[in-house]
């Protein structure tokens, strides 16, 4: 019974640990979102990025270990064993989907990046503009001599 107890306490903390997780990657989704120039939360988005992978890699951790509790009680009745299979199984599919929601946010992010990286070479590789008209070139030493 002291085991099902167990279980079902680091259950509860793993099932909470992926809703944390769920609700800073809502968060991140948002800041990757961002497509302005001057408001790019980069540090924001990288220290949020950098809490959610450790996050994820905990609860990884801790889901073997729920997994191996689980187990270790399968001499237990048969019904017990059944249902803690099926939490085990219940929040490896929430940790995965949390995990592939997280590579599709970085991937957002990382599309975003480059549009600005292409729009920013766009415009800082545009000929310049001057004064010079090639159809009057003595116009130039005309406002030369002036100086």
């Amino acid at each position: 019974m002291q085991q099902q107890s167990e279980f079902a306490k680091r259950a509860a903390h793993i099932g909470q640990g992926i809703h944390s997780t769920s609700q800073n990657l809502l968060k991140l989704a948002q800041l990757a979102k961002r497509t302005g120039k001057f408001d790019d939360p980069a540090v924001e988005i990288a220290n949020l990025s950098r809490v959610i992978k450790e996050d994820i890699q905990a609860l990884n951790v801790a889901l073997v270990d729920l997994q191996n509790i689980s187990a270790a009680s399968r001499a237990a009745n048969k019904q017990s064993s059944s249902h803690s299979h099926t939490v085990v199984d219940s929040l490896r599919l929430r940790l995965k989907d949390t995990t592939k929601e997280f590579q599709n946010v970085l991937q957002v992010r990382k599309e975003n990046l480059e549009k600005n990286k292409a729009r920013q070479q766009q415009f800082s590789s545009a000929p310049e503009r001057s004064t010079f008209n090639p159809a009057r070139p003595g116009m130039l030493l005309s406002v030369l001599s002036l100086v």
